[in-house]
Parts: structure tokens; C-alpha cells; sequence
């Protein structure tokens, strides 16, 4: 499959359906809106997270990465790999970015607010806007879902020095603007959303993601969000995820172009 297969391809935060292999025991998981919701393990057998876990089926090398939640082993695992591959092509700043990403989604992830939250703040300090860009695509799962599977291709096409090159002028581009997504926060006016949805829409994308968290935030979200559906001359729909970051409501709109129906 070539690049451009995998990019039409590629349905970002959508069903994802994967195997996955741990110690001796093999899982199907079914991931819908960042949540695992079904680990069927057998013919007809389906295990709810409670009873996975009172039967020790994950584990880690280390006790205090055991997580609570089964998202949460996918996700440690995939992150692992992700630092490991990641380590040949990023620059010693951004990977360190990543490092620090992926331990405050860990924290957050086992509802350790405060660790997050200072963490997030020295990542900010040192790194800056770039840093916190490399938190939300890890955040938002764009690393899991986009930019892994397309480095995996690129290595699969190119040679290494090609792939290398591709690979950053993508990274270069997508850390400078993200076609699929907004984030949002509280600096984030309502017109600047508006502004940003039109401009990736009227640049031919069919739906772009916009993230919030903090109440104040979502609801500046939700009405720009439902403004620029009013004003946008094509038929649009919103679908809206709701779950909590660091004790915090948070949100994901996901806004569309209608798809129209043959009758």
C-alpha cells in the first residue's frame, strides 16, 4: 500500500479494531472514543474490565505502571514502541516532549491530577508551544492513529535516508498546522474556532476534530462549533464525545459534512 492509500485510508478516532499480543494471552480490542469497551478472548467470550483484571491477565515489569483501566496497557504499550521508533527520527528536544507526553498521560490516565499538572507545566516551560503540540497529537491519539502507521509505511517504501526525509518534512508540517483537528483552550476565541473550521473545510476536508477541556472551554467549543454549521454553506453534523482529563470535563466535537443519502 503506498502513502497516499494509507492516508485515504486512515479513519482517525473512529472504531479501531486490533490484536494484541500480551505474554502468551491474545486479545481482540475494541476501542471507540478513546474508551476500551469489549475484550473478547475466546469463542464466544467476552470479559468486561473488572473481569480481566481480578484474573492478572497484564501486567508490566514494573508494578506502579500497572494500570487500572485496560485502555490503559494498549496505550503504555503502544507508547513504548512509539518512544523506541521515534527515538531514530526526532529531533533530542522533541523526543524528550514525547517522553514527558507520554508520562503525563499515564498520570492523568490513573487520575494522578497534580503529578500531571506540574508536569504538563514544565513540559510547557521548557518546550514551549511545541511541546504542548507534541502532548495534545499524543492526547488526541494522533501519533497512534496517523503519524505511526504512516513512519511504518514510509519505512516500508523508502530507503532510510529517504524515509527519514519524508517522514520529518511530515512531522515539520503537521506540528505547524493540523488539517484533521483544533485544540482549544482558554486563550482560544470563539471567532479564531470559526475561523480555523472554515479554513479546513473550504481547503477540502471533510471533518476536522476540535478538543476541549474545562467547562468554559467546551462551551466555547460547542458555540462556535454549532455557528459555524448555521453559516457554512454546505450541511454539516456534530457528534460530540464527552469523558474527563485530570478531573476535568472534557470534550471532543466532531464536525462533518453531511453525507448525503441516495434514495
Amino acid at each position: 500500500m503506498g502513502i497516499s492509500d494509507l492516508l485515504k485510508k486512515l479513519r482517525l478516532f473512529d472504531s479501531i479494531f486490533k490484536t494484541e499480543q500480551y505474554f502468551k494471552d491474545k486479545y481482540d480490542i475494541d476501542i471507540k472514543n478513546f474508551n476500551l469497551t469489549v475484550i473478547n478472548y475466546g469463542p464466544d467470550i467476552k470479559k468486561t474490565i473488572p473481569d480481566l483484571f481480578g484474573k492478572g491477565k497484564f501486567g508490566f515489569s514494573r508494578e506502579d505502571l500497572i494500570p487500572v483501566e485496560a485502555e490503559m496497557v494498549s496505550l503504555a504499550r503502544f507508547h513504548r514502541l512509539l518512544i523506541r521508533k521515534m527515538s531514530r527520527y526526532l529531533l533530542p528536544d522533541d523526543l524528550s516532549s514525547l517522553v514527558a507526553s507520554a508520562t503525563i498521560v499515564q498520570l492523568e490516565d490513573k487520575g494522578l491530577t497534580r503529578k500531571a499538572t506540574k508536569l504538563l507545566f514544565e513540559l510547557s516551560n521548557r518546550y514551549g508551544e511545541r511541546g504542548k503540540r507534541i502532548y495534545n497529537m499524543l492526547r488526541s491519539n494522533i501519533f497512534e492513529g496517523l503519524i505511526y502507521p504512516l513512519l511504518e509505511a514510509l519505512e516500508a517504501e523508502y530507503s532510510p535516508p529517504e524515509a527519514n526525509a519524508k517522514f520529518t518534512q511530515f512531522f515539520e508540517n503537521i506540528l505547524d498546522y493540523y488539517p484533521l483537528g483544533i485544540w482549544v483552550n482558554e486563550a482560544t476565541s470563539e471567532l479564531e474556532i470559526v475561523q480555523g473550521l472554515k479554513n479546513r473545510f473550504d481547503k477540502g476536508v471533510s471533518a476536522v476534530y476540535v478538543y476541549a477541556r474545562g467547562q468554559n472551554n467546551i462551551n466555547k467549543c460547542i458555540t462556535a462549533c454549532e455557528n459555524f454549521k448555521k453559516e457554512y454553506p454546505k450541511e454539516l453534523e456534530i457528534d460530540k464525545d464527552d469523558y474527563k482529563l485530570r478531573e476535568q470535563p472534557a470534550c471532543t466535537l466532531f464536525v462533518k459534512l453531511k453525507v448525503q443519502q441516495d434514495i
